[in-house]
């Protein structure tokens, strides 16, 4: 399924923005794959998991293409609501500046009734 991340309103440009596809990797194991406003690319890999009312994809980079020479790492972790119809992603990344994994973005998504 493709999955396209835009912060902002519609028709708004915002200072980021990424499009990309989840796809089922084998039984368990999901990727996403993704193409930044920045020029970099992404590949990111993990497993859901399954919890009361909420499904949890945590997923770990496994490659990233950038432009310049700095390294960096990311994880992401996206928490499904069906029953309240919510999508959550958290954004973690690490630079060489600051290697631990820090929150960096954090945004929800809303099911809107037609």
């Amino acid at each position: 399924c493709a999955l396209p991340i835009s912060p902002g309103k519609r028709g708004e440009i915002g200072m980021f923005s990424e499009n990309g596809f989840l796809r089922c990797v084998g039984n368990e194991e999901i990727e996403l794959s993704l193409a930044h406003s920045s020029g970099s690319t992404e590949v990111l890999r993990g497993y859901v998991t399954e919890g009361k009312d909420v499904f949890v994809a945590s997923l770990d980079s496994t490659h990233i293409g950038n432009s310049s020479e700095e390294k960096q790492r990311t994880k992401r972790i996206l928490e499904v609501s069906p029953k309240l119809g919510i999508l959550t992603d958290t954004y973690l990344m690490s630079t060489a500046a600051v290697p631990s994994l820090t929150e960096h973005l954090k945004v929800a998504y809303t099911k809107k009734s037609r």
